[in-house]
């Protein structure tokens, strides 16, 4: 279908810097619809020695197995690191 949609004027967009461990409350969740992670200048390859890296990744396992209706979206390192929380690998280009 074609045309103007409605648009949600509820619709609110929350910063949470994971650098600094502020992530959403369980209640934050329950309302939230989608998370984007965008890139960042560390590597995902360093995940298993920085701490910050290592509780996104649990966050990210967490808001996946049990907050199922929330998208998780991630943009180079965003993507990189949801693969890595779930199981994948990622390694450097050679």
């Amino acid at each position: 279908m074609c045309g103007p949609r409605s648009i949600d004027l509820q619709e609110k967009w929350g910063f949470y810097n994971v650098y600094y461990f502020q992530y959403p409350s369980d209640q934050d969740l329950i309302r939230i619809r989608a998370i984007i992670i965008p890139d960042s200048l560390q590597s995902v390859l360093d995940l298993d020695k920085t701490p910050w890296m290592i509780s996104l990744a649990e966050f990210i396992k967490k808001v996946y197995t049990k907050f199922r209706t929330i998208k998780i979206l991630g943009i180079s390192f965003g993507s990189q690191i949801i693969a890595r929380a779930l199981g994948g690998e990622c390694e450097r280009m050679s």
